[in-house]
């Protein structure tokens, strides 16, 4: 063990200098004491053991650098004072736009640094074709539809709009050509066919002589076949000189004989009645019950007041008549009138 020994005090104080340079000093002696760290006083030993390592430690410790230390701090390094040169950054938000916006590395960030979200990135506000940030458009604007362009209930995004359709749907629709015009409106979707009917019945020879029906002009002229009979009053045959009757509630009803072949007659029915008065009120019913159909040609009215009623109709029998088949009925709902009702009816060919 190396001990240095001096008597003056002052050396005492100069080799506690030296103790900075000098790393294997083990005691030091002021006066007639010596201090050493051999063990002999345990606290002193200790108190110069820590003293020894961190002067050690303040001359040998450290590497920090100034760019390595926020500007403005200082500390020790290889027992030198160093104070640091990094920059601090501020918080700060950052819109995106069409060029780079950097964050300079070699600085301290203080606060947060924001790069700014918008909910409106998204496909469907940008162009079809283009991508913004990764995200592939959608959006047109050449788009010409709208909603009454598009199926009712069906949508669209047009011109980056999301557009609902309002054109209505119409269903399969049969149309049987009658006297007026039938119209399908416009303005709708046909989602299933639309049929007009036809009649293979629709031509000249079946329609009356210079008359048109729907652009065929017709050239039939009917003329009365050899067949004649006599039509049924309230089920019995009129002949020739008619039926007793009475017009009331009950009615006089005008029946095509069972039997008649099928085809088309002209039918002549009269009532000769006794007197009548304006208070009276009769009606006919044609075609009753539906098993012919007869078409009015002409003659007097059925409303009274009327002494004499005569009627002319074209009658169609489907096929030959099994019974007699009621076409006409006239009836008297106020009144009690008697009378004479006959008819007759001849085949046409």
């Amino acid at each position: 063990m190396n001990i240095l020994k001096r008597k003056n005090p002052k050396c005492a104080f100069i080799f506690l200098l030296v103790l900075l340079f000098v790393p294997n000093v083990y005691a030091i002696t002021s006066g007639d004491v010596t201090y050493n760290n051999n063990g002999t006083n345990e606290s002193l030993t200790k108190t110069l053991d820590d003293l020894y390592r961190g002067l050690n430690t303040y001359k040998t410790g450290g590497n920090v650098q100034a760019n390595q230390m926020l500007k403005g701090a200082t500390g020790y390094a290889q027992g030198s004072l160093v104070t640091g040169t990094i920059e601090s950054k501020a918080a700060a938000t950052y819109k995106p736009s069409t060029v780079n916006q950097v964050i300079a590395a070699g600085q301290y960030l203080s606060g947060d640094q924001t790069i700014q979200g918008d909910a409106s990135l998204v496909a469907g506000n940008i162009k079809a074709g283009t991508s913004i940030f990764g995200i592939s458009g959608s959006f047109t604007s050449d788009a010409t539809a709208a909603a009454g362009h598009i199926l009712s209930g069906k949508t669209a995004y047009i011109n980056g709009a999301k557009v609902t359709g309002t054109i209505a749907s119409k269903t399969a629709a049969t149309y049987t050509p009658g006297t007026s015009n039938q119209t399908i409106a416009k303005g709708q979707y046909l989602s299933g066919v639309q049929t007009i009917k036809g009649d293979a019945n629709l031509k000249a020879d079946n329609i009356k002589k210079d008359v048109s029906i729907f652009g065929v002009t017709g050239t039939y002229q009917p003329s009365l076949g050899t067949r004649k009979d006599n039509v049924l009053v309230n089920g019995v045959s009129s002949g020739s000189s008619g039926q007793s009757v009475t017009l009331n509630t009950t009615g006089i009803q005008y029946s095509l004989p069972k039997g008649i072949p099928a085809g088309n007659y002209i039918l002549l029915v009269r009532l000769n009645l006794g007197a009548v008065t304006e208070s009276n009120s009769s009606s006919c019913a044609t075609n009753y019950p539906t098993t012919v159909t007869a078409s009015y040609m002409g003659g007097s009215n059925c409303e009274m007041p009327s002494s004499s009623l005569s009627k002319t109709y074209i009658v169609n029998v489907p096929k030959q008549l099994t019974t007699n088949t009621t076409f006409l009925k006239i009836s008297c709902s106020n009144c009690s009138i008697t009378g004479v009702a006959y008819g007759e009816m001849w085949q046409l060919v």
